[in-house]
């Protein structure tokens, strides 16, 4: 994975817009952030004190790792060092998309398991280390897509539960 990093902060590096645009074609969250920090700020990086500020310049996604059924089912185990070669690459921003539909209890309250969510905090916590941003979505919620009705009251714990558990984290 170290390899793949390393040549995407390159190609990222020399072409900003690309990268950009690519990012917002991989999903709606990350690419509205950095699209708004580009075109909103553009190169200058001018902060508007209108405006909400999510210091974005370079996103990696770190996609298939925690919306896989378990960790490394799709591709890879999340590592410190991941971090660390993203942060040595140029990049200030992960987004790491989380199929939290998988890793909640079945009846209300919709309870985010502790240990799953133990590995969460691991993992933010070696981003935030390496001071890079962090983006988490709830991803594949494939119930959801399913069964909107049946299913918004789990969406609705899965956020509450996050809101409060991260009010302290940065920004």
């Amino acid at each position: 994975m170290e390899h793949f990093i390393r040549k995407l902060g390159n190609f990222c590096a020399n072409n900003a817009k690309i990268c950009a645009l690519s990012v917002a074609a991989f999903g709606l969250l990350s690419g509205a952030a950095v699209a708004q920090t580009y075109w909103q700020y553009g190169p200058q990086n001018k902060i508007s004190e209108s405006k909400a500020y999510f210091p974005i310049n370079n996103c990696i996604n770190m996609g298939n790792g925690l919306n896989a059924p378990h960790e490394g089912d799709w591709s890879f185990t999340f590592q410190e060092s991941n971090f660390a070669t993203i942060k040595s690459v140029g990049f200030d921003t992960v987004r790491i998309p989380i199929r939290w539909s998988l890793h909640i209890s079945d009846n209300a309250p919709y309870t985010i398991d502790p240990t799953f969510l133990a590995r969460v905090d691991t993992i933010i916590s070696w981003a935030l280390k390496y001071n890079l941003n962090v983006i988490i979505d709830v991803h594949d919620f494939e119930e959801l897509y399913e069964n909107p009705d049946k299913n918004e009251q789990k969406l609705l714990a899965i956020w509450d539960q996050l809101s409060y558990h991260y009010a302290k984290a940065p920004q």
